[in-house]
C-alpha cells in the first residue's frame, strides 16, 4: 500500500518539487564555496560558511516583500551546496588549483566575481 500511495503521488507530481529544488539549491550554492577560496587562501570552512548562510539568508529575506515563499530547506541547502564547495577545494587541494591561476589576473578576477556575485 505504501509504494502505491508513493507511486500515485509521483505520477501526481507532489514529489516533483523536491526532486527540483533539492539538487539544485546545493548545486547553486557549489560556486559560492569555491570559487572564494581559490581566490583568497585565508578562507576557512568557517567563513565560507557564513558566506554561504548569510547570502542565502539575503535572498530569502528579499523574497519576503515580493510575496514570494521562503522557506527554511533553502537555507540550510544553500548552506550545504557552499560547504560541499569548500570541502571541493579543499578535497582537489587548493594550493595546486591556486598555482593555476597566475597572480597578475587575480585582482581581474576578484573584480570579476564580486560584480557578477548579485
Amino acid at each position: 500500500q505504501i509504494i502505491a500511495d508513493l507511486a500515485s503521488e509521483l505520477h501526481a507530481g507532489i514529489w516533483m518539487g523536491f526532486w527540483v529544488s533539492f539538487p539544485g539549491n546545493i548545486v547553486m550554492f557549489l560556486p559560492l564555496g569555491f570559487c572564494p577560496a581559490l581566490l583568497w587562501h585565508r578562507i576557512t570552512f568557517r567563513i565560507a560558511l557564513l558566506i554561504g548562510a548569510c547570502t542565502s539568508l539575503t535572498i530569502e529575506l528579499c523574497q519576503l516583500p515580493l510575496g514570494r515563499s521562503t522557506d527554511i530547506d533553502d537555507l540550510w541547502l544553500n548552506t550545504s551546496g557552499t560547504a560541499i564547495g569548500h570541502g571541493l577545494y579543499r578535497t582537489l587541494d587548493g594550493r595546486r588549483l591556486n598555482s593555476c591561476v597566475p597572480r597578475s589576473t587575480r585582482p581581474a578576477m576578484n573584480t570579476m566575481f564580486w560584480i557578477a556575485l548579485p
